[in-house]
């Protein structure tokens, strides 16, 4: 059948396409009693106070939708006269110019000034004098980016004096990958996280939500951020259900720029199509619609079933991502092993992996700790949260990743496996 979209609606799709970053979404779906929380502890946080605990834990494999709630929450307040959202990584806090930088932007301040050991104003709307008398003007000292990098000056009494007249103001931190936040503490250099989670900043008002892999609220307890979660404070991301993943298919159908709404498609069918196919898993699923996407901007005709194959190809890079983030090389294989000896879904823990990788490549137990543990921490593992330890089992948070595994990370050999199933 005939692809009759105008070249507009091409291009509307093309764009779509195009959006690469990992906030964006098309429409936000779902996660309505996390926000509800979130936003809760937000309000209670202006009303009374940085006594209350302020930082919430968003966590979840690798494409579970993370990255989008946090860009909702963004949005949702980037226009707000009483909360100042600021966004960062985790590798951001390991920095504490970056994380200077971060909070001085989100108050439309050209934080450029932080790199220029000239400048004696902050440009922008607050105006206030960069470290007002403190400055020398003798050749060879230090830039204030120095200053703050090296300790002489901390992130904070910079910030201050940026800040000290928006007592009213309450920053809603939201720090994207935790799992790149470093553990030196002994350097001192994730002090910016610790203090962002615990609200001692000084004058300035914070409440926090960390985003990152399942095992995120074990790894903030080594900075300190522990106490300051109210229970109920921690969230896990997963599927959608069925009938959020129905809604945003049938919203991308039907979305206007797109033109699909005039072409003969059963929007119903294909939306439970893709429910079935994705597992309703939120990476998968926007997989999927990127394939949507792809076909019907570059094919002359309609033809879904090559859509739903550039959706398998956008879920197999998927997975690729992901073993290529944990550079587990020949470590890959081991885990496949493992899981070939098992029948179907039979867990596995870490005793089982050694045994494996000693036989076929002479690991000792440490390095393959090592490889294990960056396993977990890239998500192609995920550790049973109420068995620590060595003995915890393990499992792959991200569907369908174990029929990767299973084919030795054969990408045509993955496409046929998931093609059988979908069919």
């Amino acid at each position: 059948m005939e692809n009759t979209l105008s070249e507009d609606n091409r291009e509307a799709l093309k764009t779509f396409l195009d959006r690469r970053d990992r906030g964006a979404a098309f429409r936000f779906v779902g996660r309505a009693q996390i926000l509800h929380t979130i936003e809760r502890q937000l309000r209670l946080t202006r009303e009374e106070g940085r006594s209350l605990p302020n930082a919430d834990v968003v966590q979840g494999p690798p494409g579970s939708g993370k990255s989008v709630l946090l860009e909702e929450l963004r949005k949702r307040y980037q226009d707000s006269d009483a909360v100042v959202p600021v966004m960062l990584l985790g590798e951001d806090m390991n920095n504490q110019v970056s994380v200077a930088r971060a909070f001085i932007e989100a108050c439309g301040i050209n934080a450029a000034v932080l790199d220029d050991a000239k400048s004696e104003t902050v440009s922008g709307s607050l105006g206030f004098t960069w470290l007002g008398g403190e400055r020398g003007s003798h050749t060879g000292q230090l830039s204030a980016s120095e200053r703050i990098q090296s300790g002489a000056l901390s992130v904070w009494s910079a910030l201050n004096l940026y800040l000290q007249g928006l007592t009213d103001k309450t920053f809603l931190v939201l720090v994207d990958e935790t799992q790149r936040l470093s553990a030196d503490t002994d350097a001192g250099k994730n002090l910016s996280a610790i203090k962002l989670a615990d609200g001692n900043t000084e004058r300035i008002q914070t409440c926090a939500v960390f985003g990152g892999l399942s095992d995120t609220s074990a790894r903030l307890k080594r900075f300190g951020a522990s106490p300051r979660k109210a229970a109920g404070s921690t969230h896990q991301l997963a599927a959608f259900e069925p009938q959020e993943v129905f809604e945003l298919v049938s919203a991308f159908l039907a979305h206007e720029p797109f033109g699909l709404d005039a072409l003969p498609l059963n929007h119903e069918a294909t939306a439970e199509k893709i429910i079935k196919m994705s597992d309703c898993y939120p990476r998968h699923v926007q997989g999927y619609l990127n394939g949507l996407a792809q076909a019907f901007c570059e094919q002359p005709s309609i033809d879904l079933n090559r859509a739903f194959e550039l959706g398998r190809e956008h879920r197999v890079s998927f997975y690729e991502e992901i073993v290529r983030d944990a550079e587990l090389r020949d470590f890959q294989s081991v885990i496949g092993d493992v899981v070939q000896s098992r029948n179907l879904d039979a867990p596995f823990g870490f005793e089982d992996i050694a045994e494996v990788a000693k036989a076929r490549f002479g690991m000792a137990r440490g390095e393959v700790w090592d490889n294990v543990e960056r396993a977990i921490h890239s998500g192609v593992l995920e550790p049973d949260p109420d068995q620590p330890g060595l003995g915890t089992p393990l499992r792959f948070p991200v569907p369908s990743f174990r029929t990767y595994v299973l084919s030795g990370c054969d990408r045509a050999l993955t496409l046929k496996l998931l093609r059988d199933v979908e069919e």
